[in-house]
């Protein structure tokens, strides 16, 4: 194994030596919170960083968009796409795309399925909920696993290897703990931080893979949305079951409400990917996630009917004796 490094300031030293802070993108996420921030001022900040215009230009042109001039200001851009795509483009391209590089690469394209459904997801339910502003929900989602790419930046093709060969979600951060001293949900938060994240934006994404004792309704879309991840992606993925009761329980969804989530996150995933320009592996199979939530409602419903057939009888045979 390679040189441990035995403190998460240790990591995040190797990390600023690897890749310099994307300060640019800072500056867009602080700025862009407050409701009344200046667009000229904005535009100044995102020129400095010639890339980032680019990126900003591109997205703006994109057929998405359906524009039937041409935009070629930054300002202009800006002002079109709105302070939410602003952000994203800033934390996609300014931050992420930074820490997806040399072996990292290699775990893009899952990175990115995994965070574009999970955002999905997410803000599906905070907008059925009210309770958190969906963008924030969806931000918060994207970057739950960004740990990984950290992770992999540093220690290279150790940690590739790793993560390839194991299914993500409790055993890799078992995994990762056992091998590196850290897994990539204590990470990320920690890297978050750095970037000035609020306080229960980070204990969301360290808690993405569990469910604490006592989760608020961020943390909660956040655990859900990683479950459905796995629900959406993976055949026959326990978690099918386990999101299809955790949103029952928690969120009030029947099972036809599960279903519709399922289909049209579908959708929306492959809208994001084409709004972010990322790749995209594969499509969501949605006929095998409705199948199988269908047998466990029907399963569900068996287990009701046995379990209430046997109460009467209890009550019934009381009711004789008396």
């Amino acid at each position: 194994m390679s040189d441990q490094l035995t403190s998460t300031s240790e990591l995040l030293k190797k990390l600023d030596q690897l890749h310099s802070a994307p300060s640019v993108a800072q500056g867009i996420l602080r700025m862009t919170r407050d409701p009344e921030f200046n667009l000229r001022e904005l535009a100044k900040l995102i020129e400095s960083d010639p890339a980032l215009t680019a990126k900003l230009l591109k997205t703006a042109n994109s057929s998405r968009y359906g524009r039937s001039h041409h935009i070629t200001s930054v300002q202009q851009a800006a002002n079109f796409i709105g302070p939410r795509s602003l952000r994203l483009i800033a934390l996609t391209f300014g931050i992420v795309e930074t820490l997806a590089r040399g072996a990292a690469a290699e775990l893009y394209s899952a990175f990115w399925k995994r965070a574009l459904t999970m955002a999905t997801v997410a803000s599906r339910l905070a907008a059925d909920s009210k309770e958190i502003p969906s963008d924030e929900a969806y931000t918060c989602a994207l970057l739950s696993d960004v740990g990984v790419l950290m992770l992999a930046q540093c220690y290279s093709e150790e940690y590739v290897e790793l993560y390839k060969r194991t299914p993500h979600g409790p055993e890799l951060m078992k995994n990762e703990r056992e091998q590196f001293g850290f897994d990539h949900a204590e990470i990320g938060k920690i890297l978050l931080e750095r970037w000035e994240l609020s306080e229960h934006f980070l204990v969301a994404v360290q808690n993405h893979h569990f469910k604490s004792p006592n989760p608020d309704h961020l943390e909660s879309i956040v655990y859900a949305s990683n479950l459905m991840a796995d629900a959406l992606w993976i055949p026959k993925s326990p978690n099918v079951v386990a999101a299809k009761s955790l949103l029952e329980r928690e969120f009030d969804y029947s099972t036809d409400k599960f279903i519709e989530l399922a289909l049209d996150c579908r959708d929306k995933i492959q809208e994001g990917a084409e709004e972010l320009m990322v790749p995209l592996d594969g499509e969501v199979d949605c006929n095998k996630l409705i199948e199988e939530a269908r047998a466990q409602y029907l399963e569900d419903s068996i287990t009701t009917s046995m379990e209430y057939d046997s109460l009467m009888s209890v009550i019934e045979g009381s009711s004789v004796r008396a």
